[in-house]
């Protein structure tokens, strides 16, 4: 360490950056602009992709709870992933999970990129699902088909009462669940 005070330490270092200065103010300039665009970004479809999902992942929460009767189920802290991974095959809930992967790829992509896109290519088992469950009717843009499909897939999570839970499995038992159409 120096006794010199830290005004003149810092003074030091800008004279070595002095020879430097024009490069760095580019340097600074591209990066703002860089910044300035990601933060540009419609931010309104990101919270409303994510709010959809935190939706989801609500009743997915409670549905596996209730299903598989295990205390404490949320302490062991499992990603979206793996709790869809968990609806058993060939139950209605069952219908809905390759959607449920397709929504946490969405989500995902908007986890890591601020200027992450979506198309509905991108969603190939939300729209068949989406389409056979309720009319895409209003449904503009992507986000307007995940909004959509979120409500069905909470009602498909919703924990029904044993008699129509009953007839609604039987309803969707050994249903082909291939992917998209």
């Amino acid at each position: 360490m120096t006794d010199r005070p830290i005004a003149a330490r810092i003074h030091d270092a800008l004279d070595r950056l002095a020879p430097h200065l024009e490069a760095l103010k580019r340097h600074f300039v591209e990066e703002n602009r860089k910044f300035s665009a990601l933060m540009a970004v419609d931010h309104d479809q990101l919270g409303r992709i994510l709010k959809a999902h935190l939706i989801v992942e609500s009743y997915l929460q409670r549905y596996l709870e209730h299903e598989l009767a295990v205390p404490g189920l949320d302490a062991i802290r499992l990603s979206f992933f793996q709790k869809a991974m968990l609806i058993a095959d060939g139950s209605a809930a069952g219908f809905i999970k390759p959607s449920l992967v397709d929504l946490n790829s969405i989500r995902n992509a908007y986890a890591h990129r601020v200027d992450a896109s979506i198309t509905l290519g991108d969603m190939p088992n939300i729209i068949p699902i989406l389409r056979a469950a309720r009319s895409e009717d209003g449904c503009v843009t992507v986000v307007d088909h995940i909004e959509a499909f979120t409500a069905v897939a909470c009602a498909f999570l919703s924990i029904a009462p044993e008699g129509i839970r009953s007839v609604f499995d039987q309803a969707f038992a050994g249903l082909d669940l291939g992917a998209g159409e």
